[in-house]
């Protein structure tokens, strides 16, 4: 009975984990494919966009990219929001402290990596020293709320759902991660690994935090904060 039931489980595990790469492989593919080849694409059917239409389509393609892969792990989103169920209050302040955590990580390993690389300011960015236009709006919310859901989503969630293992998952994401965003970048490799290493190891820390908590949102949260706002809570660091 005992080895029935174990053998059940295994089953069970392992079709898990069967779901879990197809839906990992198949998010990366129409992220990496839609992100970099969306208008080659276009082009290839005759569309052609300039000036403002071509701003509102790269809206388009990211939120068309943020449909596809909610629906891919949307069973996994909704789960989740009953995990570290919590008071409001004590949610809110997990991912405020989570957010000083990623910024403090990020000056410290920038001292720390400084030391046998050069690395050139700390990858925040001032959002709102700039002047609104529909333009700039929606290049914010590209950077700020589509990107972080894609990048929590895909490469912490959906790795996580492979790798039962905190150390391995949290790992795991990181490397694909910097892998992700080395394939975008048109440069030498060793040029492309210092610029990834430290997104790549923020990842890894954000793996960790949602091991510690199975709410995804919790650390989306955190990492919208860490994008839009690390830039004025690194004064207090550096």
């Amino acid at each position: 009975m005992y080895g029935i039931y174990n053998g059940i489980i295994g089953d069970v595990m392992k079709n898990d984990s069967v779901k879990g790469i197809i839906q990992l492989v198949i998010s990366v593919l129409v992220y990496y494919i839609l992100e970099n080849y969306f208008f080659f694409l276009l082009g290839k059917v005759g569309i052609h966009l300039e000036g403002d239409i071509y701003n509102y389509a790269c809206f388009g393609r990211y939120v068309l990219i943020c449909v596809i892969i909610y629906l891919i792990y949307r069973s996994n989103i909704h789960g989740s929001k009953s995990r570290f169920s919590k008071s409001f209050i004590t949610s809110a302040i997990f991912a405020v402290g989570s957010f000083v955590l990623l910024v403090f990580c990020n000056f410290l390993l920038h001292k720390l990596i400084g030391l046998v690389h050069p690395i050139n300011g700390y990858g925040f960015t001032n959002y709102f020293a700039h002047s609104f236009d529909i333009n700039y709006a929606l290049g914010l919310i590209i950077d700020i709320i589509l990107r972080p859901f894609l990048l929590v989503v895909i490469f912490i969630l959906g790795v996580s759902n492979i790798i039962r293992i905190t150390s391995g998952s949290a790992i795991t994401s990181g490397l694909l991660y910097g892998v992700f965003m080395m394939l975008g970048y048109n440069c030498a490799i060793e040029t492309a690994f210092w610029l990834v290493l430290i997104p790549s190891l923020i990842v890894m820390l954000m793996a960790y935090l949602y091991k510690s908590t199975g709410n995804i949102w919790l650390v989306y949260i955190a990492y919208v904060l860490y994008v839009g706002c690390g830039f004025y809570a690194l004064r207090y660091f550096a």
